[in-house]
């Protein structure tokens, strides 16, 4: 399998597991040769802009 430097399909302890190190060791490689995986943003997505209410009632005169 070869991968290019910038497409790294693992991270640090996938790799570790894999090649059988520890995985604070392939963690400084990684940073250290710039192959470091980025993590994936935390935080809700954004959402669509939610319609105001219409008093009860009114919906069926709108259609």
């Amino acid at each position: 399998m070869a991968w290019s430097e910038e497409d790294l399909p693992f991270g640090y302890r996938t790799v570790a597991w894999l090649l059988g190190f520890n995985k604070n060791t392939v963690q400084c490689i990684l940073q250290i040769k710039g192959w470091q995986v980025r993590k994936r943003p935390i935080g809700t997505r954004p959402r669509i802009e939610a319609l105001q209410a219409l008093p009860r009632g009114q919906f069926w005169r709108h259609i």
